[in-house]
């Protein structure tokens, strides 16, 4: 009877599924396109974006990683996606790829045109010793 009741009580009990992350270790990744006219860091142990010149981060959700492609005696290679959530609605997505301990194919994808921006100079702070960019009080970013 004892089983019965304490089997009744974790089922009825509601339950909280941890939001998923990624495998690999925390990161910032901060990139710009290539003519420089927009710069991000994208933070996944804070699940955030922040671009140069805005005053706030925009939220990351973590949505999947998949293995795209192994080759015996190298690193497999991983795609990673995180949903950009603007003023609580999807408004855009984030993807990039990883092999080893190299970052690169980094694209942000908009949902409303399907516009995709190609990002470049792919720098990775592993430490959060500090990208090669400086915060400003206001979360402003600017490269040095």
């Amino acid at each position: 009877m004892k089983f019965y009741l304490l089997f009744a009580l974790l089922f009825a009990t509601p339950m909280t599924i941890a939001q998923k992350q990624p495998d690999h270790m925390p990161v910032q990744l901060c990139a710009q396109t290539a003519d420089g006219k927009i710069r991000l860091v994208l933070d996944t142990a804070q699940q955030t974006v922040r671009y140069m010149g805005k005053n706030q981060a925009i939220p990351l959700v973590f949505q999947s990683e998949r293995l795209t492609n192994t080759v015996s005696g190298r690193p497999s290679e991983f795609e990673y996606r995180w949903q950009e959530r603007y003023q609580g609605k999807a408004t855009g997505e984030y993807r990039y790829r990883l092999m080893g301990a190299n970052f690169y194919q980094f694209r942000y994808i908009n949902y409303r045109n399907q516009k995709i921006i190609d990002f470049e100079n792919i720098f990775i702070d592993h430490n959060d010793t500090g990208c090669p960019i400086h915060f400003s009080g206001s979360l402003n970013i600017e490269f040095i």
